[in-house]
């Protein structure tokens, strides 16, 4: 007897852009009960990413045959286009949704910014390195450009794989931008 496939939703791109707070609506939409966050599996090794992903993969794998009816979720920047396209292509018993988010323009730097400041007590170690570094808003604000042209590396990257990509703005809320991601995945038929 077959087992029915799951859902595993990926949701990578960019640093602060809701990829969490999506893949918790996913569980409050009852469609998710495992969340792996894999910026909570980084660790101090040369390239972080690489290991957070690794570890993933071995939860993700460890859950494999396991039976229960919900999904698993995936969250993090070290879900890129290209790891999720090799794990969609080894697992037997899952099916992948995955969608990558970047920043649609210059000015969601204020959108960051912002959640930042309104979030010092949830939110402590990014709101301490932007105070720490004596010019953090500075830095954020030089470095923006660079990072939007970053995002039409991503957008491509995501489309090649036939996964959806969105750009973050600023003129959007939060709820926004998670209405917007949750839409998507469920547009992109596995």
């Amino acid at each position: 007897m077959q087992k029915n496939k799951r859902t595993l939703y990926v949701i990578g791109g960019k640093a602060r852009v809701g990829k969490d707070e999506a893949a918790q609506r996913l569980r409050e939409l009852r469609l998710v009960g495992v969340i792996i966050s894999t910026d909570s599996l980084r660790s101090g090794e040369a390239d972080p990413d690489i290991a957070a992903w690794s570890r993933c993969l071995d939860i993700i794998r460890s859950m494999e045959n396991i039976e229960f009816d919900c999904g698993i979720a995936v969250a993090g920047i070290a879900a890129t286009p290209e790891r999720v396209h090799e794990l969609e292509r080894t697992l037997k018993s899952f099916i992948v949704k995955a969608m990558f988010i970047g920043y649609g323009n210059e000015s969601y730097v204020d959108a960051i910014l912002e959640h930042a400041e309104n979030h010092k007590e949830t939110d402590y170690i990014y709101w301490e390195e932007i105070r720490r570094k004596n010019a953090g808003e500075k830095t954020h604000r030089e470095a923006m450009p660079g990072e939007v042209a970053g995002c039409e590396d991503l957008k491509r990257r995501s489309e090649k794989y036939g996964y959806e990509y969105y750009g973050a703005i600023k003129q959007r809320t939060i709820e926004e931008h998670i209405g917007i991601v949750i839409d998507k995945l469920f547009k992109n038929p596995a």
